[in-house]
């Protein structure tokens, strides 16, 4: 097993523009960045008899769709396996096999998920040399944007309540904050990636010690690979040139009481990345649409709850 694997991981709440980044870092940088897959977490919530045997192991693997997008065959697993009662021995023999069919070049192999960031600590107690890339949106363009695509585990909307969009953003926000703290996490704001996307990669570089001249970026063939189960229009313009129009199509797509709810909601987080509030006026139907939103969000958590 190659010992010197590192690990780097994208984190941001979903619409942040993740995909875009490793898009660009494996075509600018030329670091490998894995098909989005919860393996890992997956592995850190199994139950002890997951790891009773490689068949097993190998099957509950394989249960997530998305991991057959790593190429992987069942077979190079099986061989490749040497240690069940390590998690970490586990995920490092599986990124080894990703880098060598992939020719890695320089040691590192990127993990993108967003939802990782619920199991950072975790994820950190393993490996704890690992880099973290954080990318925060503004909470109203994340918003808008997920109103308007279509998640691949529903096929249907990411979310389309306001309310809950914005508790969302806060969680991530707070863990984000807490990594900045407690691993010298790197933030990258959206909209400046948008706007100059060589300055974020060198800056990138440079964390990753990769020793890139400013400017003088590699130009890779290889593409972050986007699995067939996402929908379509999902991320149909992770290679095309950033749209800098896209920061701030929200304020003509989103309603006064959308803005609203969220600006109430994450006002403090906004204000600390100085995003500019619209501050929508204060108006009894506003502060209606608030508690609607709440009561929708309530009511959406009961129907998950099934009856004895």
């Amino acid at each position: 097993m190659k010992k010197n694997i590192k690990i780097f991981l994208i984190l941001s709440d979903s619409r942040s523009g993740s995909t875009f980044l490793a898009n660009s870092i494996i075509e600018k940088l030329g670091t490998l960045v894995l098909p989005e897959t919860n393996f890992i977490t997956r592995l850190l919530q199994a139950d002890n008899n997951t790891f009773s045997s490689k068949k097993i192991l190998i099957n509950f693997l394989y249960q997530e769709k998305k991991f057959y997008d790593l190429k992987i065959k069942k077979k190079e697993l099986l061989n490749n396996l040497t240690d069940l009662r390590s998690i970490k021995k586990i995920v490092l023999e599986i990124l080894d096999i990703y880098y060598k069919k992939n020719n890695g070049s320089n040691q590192y192999v990127g993990i993108k998920k967003g939802s990782s960031l619920y199991f950072l600590d975790q994820i950190m107690n393993l490996f704890p040399k690992t880099k973290i890339l954080n990318i925060i949106r503004d909470s109203r363009g994340v918003y808008n944007s997920k109103k308007k695509s279509i998640y691949s585990h529903t096929n249907t909307y990411f979310l389309r309540n306001p309310f809950l969009a914005a508790k969302i953003w806060n969680e991530k926000i707070d863990i984000i904050l807490q990594s900045k703290k407690k691993y010298k996490a790197g933030i990258f704001m959206y909209e400046e990636m948008i706007q100059n996307l060589d300055n974020t990669l060198y800056k990138i570089s440079n964390i990753l010690n990769l020793k890139i001249k400013k400017n003088n970026f590699l130009k890779i063939r290889k593409k972050y690979y986007v699995s067939n189960l996402y929908h379509g229009q999902l991320h149909n313009n992770i290679r095309l040139e950033p749209d800098v129009a896209n920061i701030e199509k929200w304020k003509n797509n989103l309603s006064s009481s959308e803005i609203f709810c969220l600006e109430f909601f994450t006002k403090k987080n906004l204000l600390k990345f100085n995003y500019k509030l619209v501050n929508e006026p204060k108006t009894m139907i506003n502060y209606a649409s608030i508690i609607i939103f709440f009561l929708k969000y309530i009511f959406s958590k009961f129907k998950k709850i099934k009856l004895i």
